[in-house]
């Protein structure tokens, strides 16, 4: 029984992600980290995969994900295994995003991403310590909206990111 109460516990935790992003509820995204986190973004947004804090990535979300007009990230498939108080979870993610460019001009970019996150249980809680996001489908839209989203940001945090 407990393993279905973790395996339900965990893809609720996936969709939390998503609409922490969405929502722009950067509290409730800060709550799902453990204080360290594994961040692997080399196959969906190129760098290297790094060691973080938590409130270095929640600071990262916050500048990218409130440069862009609206964002959408949908959950699918979700596979989870868990092994104790650790847990993996796979999940394709299309993640559309909304900029407006200028007064009448809208653009889009729509990514296909995998999630692979990885939980610990801390306190009886799960918590993600690992994030790799590799991008595995095409791209729709304006690809290059990224990039004119991060220049906003930069802009706006004087340079910092």
């Amino acid at each position: 029984m407990q393993a279905l109460v973790d395996r339900a516990t965990l893809t609720d935790l996936a969709y939390k992600l998503a609409y922490a992003e969405d929502d722009r509820d950067f509290e409730s995204f800060r709550a799902l980290y453990t204080d360290k986190v594994h961040v692997d973004l080399s196959a969906h947004l190129g760098g290297e995969p790094a060691e973080i804090t938590a409130d270095r990535l929640t600071e990262r979300a916050r500048e990218v994900l409130c440069s862009f007009t609206y964002t959408q990230h949908s959950v699918a498939n979700v596979l989870v295994e868990v092994d104790r108080d650790r847990a993996f979870l796979r999940a394709n993610v299309s993640a559309y995003h909304h900029l407006t460019i200028e007064p009448g001009v809208e653009e889009y970019c729509l990514v296909r991403n995998r999630w692979n996150l990885r939980f610990v249980k801390s306190d009886g809680r799960w918590l993600i310590d690992r994030v790799i996001i590799v991008r595995d489908g095409p791209v729709q839209g304006n690809p290059d909206l990224y990039e004119i989203a991060a220049s906003r940001s930069a802009a706006m945090t004087g340079g910092k990111s």
